[in-house]
């Protein structure tokens, strides 16, 4: 799976490129932290002795994404918050995002990717392109130069990714003013991730 720096990477990319005012962007800085949440299945599994059991499971699906979306966009609700439905979009393409970068990786375990569909399938899905490098978890592995690789290839194609959004976002190119925000954020993110999979397969 990819690291918390590649998640919060790209997440954060995509609080930058939805962000409609400076204040905004500011509070898109911690927004982008949610992308760590499904992870929290990991912390679930000390509870039954084994760290595996329900990672890259509920966690991990549309459902869940769904769901932390909508109990987002309630509590917004309820305490009045300003552009709600941005926030809560917001929140959910963050917790989306890790999903979707958990399923670029060639998956080795025996579990082999995501449970996307979870409940209605137990089929897991990943790519057959192995985009991202895989970590190591293994409390021995955490900080071995493995990871430390990992992560610089993670910096490697996602700080620019992350920059190229933050500066096209404030410096608001004129021949970008024909397109709303969040369909130039995706065009960047389809554009950019067409690269880094052709880059792939060129090196690979």
């Amino acid at each position: 799976m990819a690291t918390p720096v590649g998640h919060y990477l790209v997440a954060l990319a995509i609080t930058q490129g939805l962000a409609g005012s400076t204040k905004e962007r500011k509070q898109g800085v911690v927004l982008a932290a949610a992308s760590l949440l499904p992870d929290l299945d990991l912390v679930a599994g000390l509870y039954v002795g084994d760290f595996w059991a329900y990672h890259r499971a509920a966690s991990h699906s549309l459902t869940a994404a769904l769901a932390f979306g909508l109990v987002a966009l309630l509590a917004l609700l309820l305490f009045r918050a300003r552009r709600p439905v941005y926030a809560a979009t917001t929140l959910f393409l963050v917790y989306f995002s890790h999903l979707a970068l958990d399923s670029m990786m060639l998956d080795s375990s025996s579990k082999g990717g995501i449970a996307l569909l979870w409940p209605w399938l137990d089929t897991r899905f990943q790519t057959p392109i192995p985009l991202v490098p895989t970590g190591r978890y293994q409390l021995s592995e955490v900080l071995s130069l493995a990871n430390a690789a990992v992560v610089l290839w993670e910096a490697v194609v996602f700080v620019p990714l992350a920059a190229l959004v933050v500066t096209l976002r404030q410096g608001d190119a004129p021949w970008l003013r024909a397109f709303s925000w969040p369909r130039k954020t995706a065009w960047i993110f389809a554009s950019w991730f067409a690269v880094a999979v052709l880059a792939t397969l060129a090196l690979g």
